[in-house]
């Protein structure tokens, strides 16, 4: 029952670690989506 509770309290601050790497999460987003739809576009051209 104690790991239970240990374990709940890790999954607790957890969440607020990706809260806060979502602003730089969303940040690199961009980047990292343009990268892949160019990635995509180049395969949909040779299936193409």
């Amino acid at each position: 029952m104690i790991e239970n509770r240990h374990f709940s309290r890790h999954k607790m601050h957890r969440k607020p670690l990706p809260d806060i790497c979502k602003p730089t999460g969303a940040m690199l987003e961009p980047e990292k989506t343009r990268t892949p739809s160019q990635k995509i576009s180049r395969k949909s051209r040779q299936t193409g």
